[in-house]
């Protein structure tokens, strides 16, 4: 529901995972109604899927990395690929879990779900951060200047991660999460389209 505007977010998905506290999910269940709630808990629940294929995409690099390119911090990059996964899944948990209390957002327990939310939310959009921008060294030290460019464009998110954990406003975290779309879809198409150029790496 990018059209929904809430807590300073433009993107209602993201301002829900980035909740800290229960004030802003008063704020939130107060834009929404209880279809809204159904297609948010939809898409969670698809999620569980996506979450499995984005990882496996990263466990699955790291691993033609390391085998085929003696990347040395390629185990390090499948541990990335393991906690993010990780990280997701308890962070689906805890959004079922806070929309399953709509319209109340005084329950007891609400603070202590939004503090393992938070937490979760962080270690997966760090972790992923992290994943690109090893793979993007991987790149720097094993091929061209078109690779060394396609680099510093995936170790992006991590800095810009690393300014909105210290500033903690929506358009910090906002410009950190379309970082991370911006800098997976160009590692995929590189990947699989460009590899004679860029990467040739084939997975």
């Amino acid at each position: 529901m990018p059209g929904i505007a809430v807590n300073g977010y433009q993107n209602l998905i993201i301002a829900f995972e980035f909740i800290f506290t229960p004030k802003e999910v008063t704020i939130i269940f107060g834009v929404l109604n209880a279809n809204l709630i159904e297609a948010i808990d939809m898409g969670n629940k698809i999620d569980f899927g996506f979450m499995l294929v984005y990882s496996g995409f990263f466990f699955l690099l790291f691993r033609r990395l390391r085998k085929f390119h003696q990347f040395e911090y390629a185990v390090v990059g499948q541990a990335l690929a393991i906690l993010m996964l990780l990280a997701d899944t308890i962070e689906n948990f805890q959004l079922l879990h806070i929309t399953s209390l709509f319209p109340d957002s005084n329950n007891i327990d609400i603070e202590n779900t939004i503090s393992i939310l938070q937490i979760a939310t962080w270690t997966k959009w760090l972790s992923i951060s992290a994943a690109l921008s090893l793979a993007g060294s991987a790149l720097w030290e094993n091929y061209g200047l078109a690779a060394k460019i396609l680099s510093l464009l995936l170790s992006l998110p991590i800095v810009l991660g690393a300014r909105a954990l210290v500033k903690l406003d929506a358009s910090s975290i906002e410009l950190f999460t379309a970082s991370i779309f911006g800098a997976i879809g160009l590692l995929v198409l590189s990947c699989y389209l460009l590899k004679p150029v860029v990467l040739k790496l084939k997975i």
